[in-house]
């Protein structure tokens, strides 16, 4: 070899180091890869919020549903009372139950 194609292939060397060094300290000096994590944590943190939420919204529509299977129970059961014995007691019991 010459020396002047050893020189060449020095300064190709150096510059594709140059350049993997160049790209290297942008993607980690300047934070994009950190922001590209924090963004990602970002969102994981917000779908696992809106599976709380959900779990959260399901709980309290179960329990409405609970509640109005266990005040429709109590509504026809006093209906039933009501019709083998009319009294006002019932009856105003049924007018709360309606009330709700």
């Amino acid at each position: 070899m010459t020396p002047n194609q050893v020189q060449q292939k020095g300064q190709s060397g150096v510059s594709i180091w140059t350049v993997v060094s160049f790209l290297l300290g942008t993607a980690l000096g300047s934070g994009s890869i950190w922001s590209w994590q924090q963004i990602k944590l970002q969102a994981q943190k917000q779908e696992l919020e809106r599976v709380v939420q959900t779990t959260e919204l399901r709980q309290r529509e179960l329990d409405l549903d609970t509640k109005i299977i266990e005040l429709t129970r109590k509504y026809v059961d006093s209906k039933d009372a009501y019709r083998k014995s009319p009294s006002p007691q019932i009856n105003n019991e049924i007018l709360a139950l309606k009330s709700q």
